[in-house]
């Protein structure tokens, strides 16, 4: 699951994606 986390957190054309998780992962 981290892979696909990682993924889809380096990739740029989701940063409305990448927002998400980093305020799930900083929560």
């Amino acid at each position: 699951e981290q892979g696909a986390a990682k993924a889809l957190f380096a990739d740029p054309e989701q940063p409305r994606t990448r927002q998400f998780l980093e305020k799930f992962l900083l929560q």
